[in-house]
């Protein structure tokens, strides 16, 4: 009986004489060992995993067939994995978001309790100063003795424009950070942008002072929150009277 193996051009013979079974059967295992060691060489992009693969040692070898299919298999666990990542990702990126969300939520309502708890007007001082030629001067100030204040035209007045110096009194850097002031009026929701500017030094009436200038304009009667942000915080407030 005559039975062929063919593999990358391997012809493997042997006839089953009783007599010769065994010593025909080693010399087949030994050829077809020969034939599946070269196959593996040959293919490059066979992985350790692929060599280990089961093969058949019995009849026709498919050794190519299954390696087609564990490529399929390893293609799949990527693209699976990969869109397990991209998944995660996304998930992550929503949860920043929500935290961002959360977090903003909580800041304004932070700044809406600070707006609605107190309508008390700011406290009118003297605020005393000593120019860089001596002499000494003084500033009405409305607002806060260890935070914002402004002097100008007092009383303030209604729909018209006028100049207000703004002085810090605290101890924070807040120089060259971005400014917003806002005003609400009591009884009302809603809020309207003031001014926006900076505190810089060449605006400093002392050299011990922190300042900035600023125009203020108010629409219309009633008391008035003046709120200051700074970098998009809420930092300080001020309760006037518009007349």
């Amino acid at each position: 009986m005559l039975g062929n193996v063919r593999e990358l051009g391997l012809i493997v013979e042997f006839k089953m004489d009783p007599k010769k079974t065994i010593i025909q059967l080693r010399s087949c295992l030994t050829k077809i060992v020969n034939a599946v060691v070269k196959i593996m060489f040959q293919i490059k992009s066979c992985t350790k995993e692929a060599i280990i693969t089961p093969i058949k040692l019995m009849g026709v070898f498919y050794v190519k067939k299954h390696l087609v299919v564990l490529s399929l298999i390893i293609m799949v666990g990527l693209l699976v994995a990969c869109s397990s990542n991209s998944n995660n990702e996304s998930g992550n990126e929503l949860e920043v978001s929500k935290e961002e969300s959360e977090a903003q939520k909580i800041s304004s309502k932070n700044d809406e309790t600070i707006i609605e708890k107190n309508w008390e007007l700011s406290p009118e001082f003297i605020h005393s100063v000593e120019y860089e030629s001596g002499e000494k001067g003084a500033y009405e100030i409305r607002g806060n003795k260890d935070g914002m204040g402004i002097t100008g035209p007092f009383p303030i007045m209604a729909k018209d424009s006028q100049k207000y110096m703004w002085f810090y009194f605290g101890s924070e850097n807040i120089y060259d950070k971005p400014v917003k002031i806002k005003a609400i009026k009591k009884g009302e929701e809603d809020s309207f942008d003031v001014y926006s500017g900076t505190f810089f030094e060449n605006a400093e009436v002392s050299p011990e002072s922190v300042n900035m200038p600023s125009h203020l304009r108010f629409p219309s009667t009633g008391t008035w929150k003046v709120l200051v942000y700074i970098e998009e915080e809420l930092f300080d407030t001020i309760i006037v009277k518009v007349e």
